[in-house]
């Protein structure tokens, strides 16, 4: 089960830099729309920093068997990941199809971390 879990996890946010891997590809391909979609670029690599770093707390709180840590991480990781898939999915297709509409939402991860006791 935990070899699954840390496995499913980093399948997850792998596949997530991949796909802002390919945004960062069609913005250099597309400058006339990189005004319009560069500022999220931070914001996604950000949010995925502390997806990473979610993921590394869940993968030491499976090996101490701390499970009340181990479902906290794995909400965090995948509320973070619902944030960020949409978004992403959303700014990739529209570069694709070289829309000129820019993305509506504005992803605001704080920097603050809320701890639940």
């Amino acid at each position: 089960m935990d070899r699954i879990l840390v496995t499913q996890v980093y399948a997850n946010l792998l596949s997530l830099e991949k796909k802002l891997t390919e945004v960062k590809q069609l913005l250099e391909q597309r400058k006339n729309k990189a005004h319009l979609y560069q500022p999220l670029i931070p914001q996604f690599q950000e949010a995925m920093s502390k997806m990473r770093k979610t993921a590394n707390l869940l993968q030491l709180s499976l090996a101490k068997k701390d499970w009340t840590n181990v479902v906290r991480n794995t909400e965090v990781f995948y509320g973070l990941s619902y944030l960020v898939r949409g978004e992403l999915l959303s700014t990739y297709g529209k570069l694709l199809r070289n829309e000129n509409e820019k993305t509506s939402v504005r992803i605001n991860i704080s920097s603050k971390v809320t701890r639940y006791h």
